[in-house]
């Protein structure tokens, strides 16, 4: 009786098709490890097994998907953490804690800032949607957010907020919009804050400092 034909291997053909989903979060990193253990039965088979090429494949597609995906993530947690930091004085100014408020604000923001204008502006928000809670919580969080406030956004914008950075944040009362407006020019690290507004479902917006008075 001759040889058995070669056939292909079952490892090399699920590791090419892992590796082409690799825009599914995780399908990378199963069509690499499918694919080099793929190829190393296909070298130990003594001809029995084929697909090399599919292994091959799916190794590398399964490499640029997992490292694509490590760099989304990292990417990801970077802005949620600088999403975080610029919320801070929105916090800080509805807990009450002024001078930490100006920490994280413009120095010429922070400058035309007196207790009374905080307070003010404290009571306006918190009448409307209380003091910040917490933030979204993951990418999902600050996804389901932007879409619970589109509408909002989108009037935002409209209304001459295309320059501020949409945030979703969680009140007591309600969620709400921030928008973050960074200061202009260079700057050492991440820029400070020019000035915030929080849109509200209801239509409301309440600035930090008027557009038509800004420092």
């Amino acid at each position: 009786m001759g040889s058995p034909s070669p056939r292909v291997s079952g490892l090399a053909v699920s590791s090419l098709v892992f590796g082409l989903l690799c825009c599914i979060p995780g399908s990378g990193l199963i069509g690499t490890i499918l694919g080099a253990v793929g190829l190393a039965s296909i070298s130990k088979s003594d001809g029995r097994l084929t697909g090399r090429g599919m292994a091959f494949t799916g190794l590398i597609l399964g490499l640029l998907g997992t490292v694509l995906w490590l760099g989304i993530g990292i990417g990801g947690v970077w802005v949620l953490k600088q999403a975080q930091q610029m919320v801070q004085p929105v916090y800080y100014i509805t807990s009450g804690d002024y001078d930490k408020a100006r920490q994280h604000l413009a120095p010429t923001t922070a400058a035309v800032l007196s207790d009374e204008k905080l307070k003010e502006f404290t009571e306006a928000v918190g009448a409307e949607v209380g003091k910040v809670d917490h933030m979204p919580k993951g990418l999902m969080g600050f996804l389901n957010g932007w879409g619970e406030l589109g509408d909002v956004i989108q009037k935002a914008q409209q209304s001459g907020g295309r320059d501020g950075i949409p945030i979703p944040v969680h009140f007591e009362k309600d969620t709400a919009l921030v928008m973050i407006y960074l200061q202009q020019g260079p700057s050492k690290g991440f820029p400070p804050i020019k000035n915030v507004s929080v849109h509200t479902k209801s239509g409301k917006v309440y600035w930090l400092i008027p557009p038509d008075s800004g420092p």
